[in-house]
């Protein structure tokens, strides 16, 4: 009686998986080890944070070590003079709109109580030079809004703070290093976790292509 043979076929599935993680291993080592400028732009090593504008330390919120949260604020300039000028500015606009309402109120009971088209004229005249400062009032209030803001370090992503370079009362430039955050972001734990996986699995189905089948 004849032994029945059984014929293992060549399996090149193991093939492909062993080169499908050899490709996703080299992928996953550039990103991890060799970023590119495009992935160092989305995800950075190390944020340096800066002021747009100079001006005096006046607080700085963190030390170095400490966990900042995206959005907070880490560091402030001195803003003194620029807080009265908006408490003057806010003023002056309170000022011309009570004004603007006023002569609106004016108008009417002139024009209601038959007033000469020249009393009437005139007092529309001078609201609408109240209207126009107050227009000019209300565009210095947003802008130095704007400015109160940039008077301001924030955070762009949560991490962890690796250095103050300056203390408080410092004079500084535009765009002069105040801290630097190593941000918390998993993109490169993950690459180099899966290049690992990813040699192993390819060494794995090699192996079993190779000497095994």
């Amino acid at each position: 009686m004849k032994k029945r043979q059984y014929k293992v076929k060549s399996n090149k599935d193991f093939l492909i998986f062993g080169f499908v993680f050899f490709f996703l291993c080299i992928w996953a080592i550039k990103d991890a080890w060799f970023p590119s400028d495009t992935v160092l732009k989305k995800h950075p090593r190390e944020i340096v944070s800066a002021f747009e504008m100079g001006g005096q330390l006046a607080k700085i919120h963190v030390a170095e070590g400490d966990f900042v949260k995206e959005g907070s604020v880490m560091a402030e300039l001195s803003s003194t003079q620029l807080e009265t000028e908006l408490t003057e500015m806010k003023a002056a606009y309170s000022k011309e709109r009570k004004s603007v309402q006023v002569l609106e109120v004016a108008i009417k009971n002139a024009v209601q109580n038959g007033a000469t088209k020249n009393s009437i004229a005139d007092m529309r005249n001078r609201k609408l030079i109240a209207e126009e400062k107050m227009a000019e009032f209300h565009e210095s209030v947003n802008s130095l809004n704007d400015t109160q803001g940039k008077m301001r370090l924030i955070a762009e992503k949560s991490g962890t703070v690796l250095d103050v370079y300056l203390g408080e009362r410092i004079q500084i430039a535009a765009g002069e290093s105040i801290i630097k955050i190593h941000p918390q972001d998993n993109f490169y734990v993950f690459n180099k976790s899966l290049a690992i996986f990813s040699f192993l699995a390819c060494i794995f189905f090699f192996v079993f292509h190779f000497f095994v089948y």
